[in-house]
Parts: structure tokens; sequence; C-alpha cells
């Protein structure tokens, strides 16, 4: 079972981690979220919402269009949610 990437101290080794499963991954979309997702929780420390991901620049999904490519990185144990309304955490598979 996939577990959430909690610290500071994490983020290199969390950082080739993402490399490698962007690898496997083949949709696009689905890496770049994820890479937006990792980043952002590495600099901020903090769960990331799909109200966050609207916000930024370069979004062009609307907030239920990425609560549902969130939860497919969910399924794939690439992200963790602690409960229903948080944001996402990476994880260590």
């Amino acid at each position: 079972m996939a577990r959430p990437c909690i610290g500071w101290g994490m983020a290199v080794y969390f950082s080739s981690l993402l490399y490698h499963s962007l690898c496997d991954m083949e949709n696009p979309k689905l890496v770049r979220l994820l890479k937006v997702v990792v980043e952002s929780y590495i600099t901020k420390g903090e769960p990331v919402g799909s109200k966050f991901l609207h916000t930024l620049d370069d979004n062009e999904y609307a907030p239920s269009t990425l609560r549902k490519h969130l939860n497919t990185l969910e399924k794939e144990g690439l992200v963790f949610q602690s409960y229903n309304s948080s944001g996402r955490i990476p994880t260590i598979t």
C-alpha cells in the first residue's frame, strides 16, 4: 500500500521516484498534473487541492476535471487523499 510522503527531507528522494513513475505513465495530461502536484507539495508543504491547481497560470481544466484526474492518480497509487475534502499528497509506493 502507498504511504504519504510527509516531510521536507524527502524532496530529493521523492523527485527521483517521481521521474521513474512518470516514465511508466502513458497519459501526458496525468504526467503534467502529477509533476505539478509534487512540485507544489514540495514548495508549500501541504496537500494540493483542485481549487489551488485551478488558480495556476498554466491550468486549462475546471476543478471538477482536475478532481477526476487526481482520482485517477490516486487509483494508480501516486497520490493519497487523507479524507474526502482534503487535497492530495504525493506517495512513495
